[in-house]
């Protein structure tokens, strides 16, 4: 049996101040990389096989910061990309609702087939992080491997995994270098830890 450490990416300024990223190419802010050694530093007694992680900076950084004391490379995979949120990138909530009003509420509302303007579904999604996934899992059946992606292509894949319904996606929470742990058996996944940023808490420590 293998296990998946699924992560989301560390913060970015525009997630700090509230800006949609989706598909934009964000790179990590210095709280982003502090909150990714941590991370590294929880995985580093953890026996990896590979490393992989969307094509987009914030990801990708923070995938080498978790697989360096591991001595691996990253693989990177398009398909684990963010959402694309089309012409909302680089807006806030309210600027959002005031150039596109009610669209916001449809969006966390019945995300499953809504796409923002020029932008992608919870669905579309969907199929292309889960077959991705998918393809990763089935080449590391019995290692233990990590995958860092985005706050709504792991919702997207966990989800699927837990059978959800896709317009209940935003009630799983995913915080900045969040970790979740799937088990990989024969057939099947099973969910063991969800949203845990527990490693965050060692700088007071």
């Amino acid at each position: 049996m293998g296990k998946i450490f699924l992560v989301r990416h560390g913060q970015t300024l525009w997630n700090l101040n509230m800006r949609f990223q989706g598909s934009s190419d964000i790179e990590l802010s210095e709280e982003g990389e502090a909150q990714a050694a941590f991370l590294a530093e929880r995985l580093k007694t953890e026996k990896l096989a590979a490393v992989y992680a969307s094509d987009l900076r914030r990801a990708v950084h923070t995938a080498q910061i978790v697989a360096k004391p591991h001595d691996l490379s990253v693989t990177s995979y398009g398909e684990l990309r963010e959402i694309n949120c089309g012409e909302w990138e680089g807006l806030n909530r309210v600027e959002i609702e005031d150039k596109y009003p009610g669209q916001l509420e449809k969006f966390f509302s019945a995300p499953a087939n809504f796409s923002p303007p020029g932008g992608e579904s919870f669905h579309a999604v969907g199929v292309r992080s889960l077959s991705i996934f998918d393809t990763i899992a089935q080449n590391h059946k019995n290692e233990n491997i990590v995958v860092v992606a985005h706050g709504g292509v792991i919702r997207a894949i966990l989800g699927g995994i837990l059978m959800m319904d896709q317009d209940a996606l935003w009630r799983i929470r995913q915080d900045n270098t969040a970790l979740n742990i799937i088990s990989m058996f024969e057939k099947s996944y099973i969910v063991e830890l969800m949203n845990d940023i527990s490693h965050l808490f060692m700088k007071n420590c």
